[in-house]
């Protein structure tokens, strides 16, 4: 019983530190995606011109 708990806690462990790794990278591309929203509504990225065809 004692191994189990011992296995279960050190699965917890792992789980907490995928799902914090997680939220980091989920508030760093935030913050990427709000700074590029920003020079485009700011006018300094213009999208592509269309393809021509």
């Amino acid at each position: 019983m004692r191994a189990e708990n011992a296995s279960l806690k050190e699965k917890l462990k792992t789980h907490e530190e995928l799902i914090r790794a997680s939220q980091e990278d989920s508030r760093f591309l935030r913050e990427q995606m709000t700074k590029l929203m920003e020079m485009v509504s700011q006018g300094h990225l213009h999208p592509p011109p269309p393809a021509s065809t």
